[in-house]
C-alpha cells in the first residue's frame, strides 16, 4: 500500500497456536504490519515499556496468566501510552468480563472463533475510528461493538 501507512499490530495471546494463527492473519494483510507477539500480559507490557515497541493496535486476550491478566495489562499500557488502541479477544461472552475489559479504554472486542476477516476489519476500523466505545451491542455474532 503506497499511499496509506500500514497499521502496526501486536498480538498478545497465551495459547501458542492461537498466537501464531493471529500473527499469520496480520502478516498476510496488505495494510498491516506485525510488530511482534507476546505469550503473556507481562511480556506485552515488557515489550512496550522496556523495548519501546509502540503498535497502533494490540489484539489482546483477556485471560492469560490469570482470568483478568489482559485487563490489567491494558490498564498498565494506557497509563503510559493512551494512544495505543486495544482490541480484546475473548472466549467469554459474559457481559461482566467484556464490560471490565472495555472499561480500561479498549476500543473493541472480538469473540474468539470469528473468521479472519473479522479480526482484520475490527483492527483497521478501530485504528482509524474513534478511540472509545460507548455501548456493548446486543448482537454478538462475533462479538465486537457494532457501528
Amino acid at each position: 500500500m503506497a499511499d496509506k501507512k500500514k497499521i502496526k499490530v501486536m498480538v498478545a495471546e497465551d495459547i501458542r497456536l492461537l498466537r501464531e494463527d493471529f500473527a499469520e492473519i496480520i502478516e498476510e494483510a496488505d495494510d498491516m504490519e506485525l510488530l511482534g507477539t507476546a505469550g503473556s500480559a507481562a511480556d506485552i507490557c515488557r515489550q512496550i515499556q522496556e523495548k519501546g515497541v509502540l503498535p497502533d493496535v494490540i489484539l489482546m486476550d483477556i485471560e492469560m496468566e490469570t482470568l483478568t491478566a489482559g485487563i490489567q495489562a491494558a490498564r498498565d499500557i494506557y497509563t503510559e501510552h493512551p494512544e495505543i488502541r486495544i482490541v480484546f479477544m475473548t472466549a467469554h461472552e459474559a457481559d461482566e468480563m467484556i464490560n471490565a475489559g472495555m472499561e480500561t479504554g479498549a476500543v473493541d472486542y472480538v469473540i474468539k472463533g470469528c473468521e479472519d476477516e473479522v479480526y482484520l476489519s475490527i483492527s483497521a476500523r478501530r485504528t482509524r475510528a474513534l478511540p472509545y466505545w460507548t455501548v456493548i451491542s446486543s448482537s454478538r455474532s462475533c462479538g465486537s461493538l457494532q457501528g
